[in-house]
C-alpha cells in the first residue's frame, strides 16, 4: 500500500484513515500537540501532489487529517480551497456524494462566504436534485442574501421542481427591495417562460432591458435568445 525511502510513509492506495492519520504525525513529527508551520505547509504539499497525480482519495485523507488536526491551519492565506479542488475532482468522476462533503468542510472553514454553497448548488442542479438545491441555496442566502446566483440557482431549482408559484412569489420580494435590477425581471421572465405564458415573459424581459442596470450585460444575450423563444411560441400558437 504505500512504499518507504529512509521510512518515509508516502501511500499510493488509500488505507484506513486513522493508520495514515497516526503516520503521517509521526512522519511530520506533528505528535504530542507539536505546531510546527513548516511541517504543515510540507504536508498540505504532499496532499497537492496526490491529488495533481490522481490519488483523489488520499488528497482526502491528507486534508481530512489536517482540518482535525489543525483547522486554523486551513482558515488562513484560503488554504480551505482545496476542498473545493476536492470537490471539482469527485463531481468530474461522478461521485457527488464526495463533492458534496468536500464542499461541507469548505463552508465550515469559510463561514462568511456562500461560495461553496453556490458550487453545491451548481452540482447538485446539473445531477437533477431540485429539492436539495432549493435547501442549499437557502442556506447559503443566510449568509449573503443579494447573492445573485444564488437567488438565480434557487429560481432553477424551483422551476424544475414546478413549486412555479414559490419562485414567483419569491422574485416578487426581490423586486419589492430591488426594483431596478435586470436580473429580477429577466429570472421572472423566464418563470413566465417555463410556464407559457409567454406575452407575461416578454413584458418582463423587456422591462429587464429597459430598467438596464450593470448586470445586464452578462444576461442581456440570454434575454434576445428568450424573447425569441416566446415570440415563436405565440406564432406558433396563433
Amino acid at each position: 500500500y504505500f512504499w518507504t525511502e529512509q521510512h518515509v510513509f508516502f501511500p499510493k492506495e488509500l488505507m484506513h484513515q486513522s493508520k495514515m492519520e497516526k503516520m503521517w504525525m509521526q512522519k511530520y513529527n506533528l505528535t504530542n500537540g507539536k505546531n510546527d508551520l513548516d511541517a504543515w505547509k510540507i504536508f498540505l504539499k504532499e496532499g497537492k501532489s496526490h491529488l495533481e497525480e490522481g490519488r483523489t482519495d488520499v488528497a482526502r485523507a491528507v486534508f481530512l487529517c489536517i482540518y482535525k488536526n489543525n483547522p486554523f491551519f486551513l482558515k488562513k492565506y484560503r488554504r480551505y480551497y482545496v476542498f473545493e479542488d476536492l470537490a471539482y475532482y469527485y463531481e468530474a468522476k461522478g461521485e457527488l456524494h464526495n463533492s458534496i462533503r468536500c464542499l461541507k468542510i469548505q463552508a465550515s472553514l469559510q463561514t462568511d462566504s456562500s461560495e461553496a454553497y453556490l458550487n453545491m448548488s451548481n452540482f447538485l442542479l446539473i445531477n437533477g436534485l431540485g429539492e436539495e438545491a432549493i435547501d442549499v441555496c437557502k442556506r447559503g442566502l443566510q449568509i449573503t442574501p443579494d447573492d445573485i446566483h444564488l437567488i438565480n440557482n434557487l429560481i432553477i431549482a424551483y422551476v424544475n421542481s414546478e413549486y412555479y408559484n414559490t419562485a414567483l412569489t419569491y422574485l416578487e420580494q426581490c423586486i419589492q427591495r430591488y426594483p431596478n435590477i435586470s436580473t429580477n425581471w429577466k429570472l421572472v421572465g423566464d418563470v413566465f417562460c417555463q410556464i407559457e405564458k409567454d406575452k407575461a415573459a416578454i413584458v418582463c424581459y423587456q422591462k429587464a432591458l429597459n430598467v438596464n442596470s450593470e448586470d445586464l450585460y452578462e444576461i442581456k444575450q440570454d434575454i434576445y435568445g428568450s424573447l425569441g423563444i416566446c415570440y415563436q411560441q405565440i406564432y406558433e400558437n396563433e
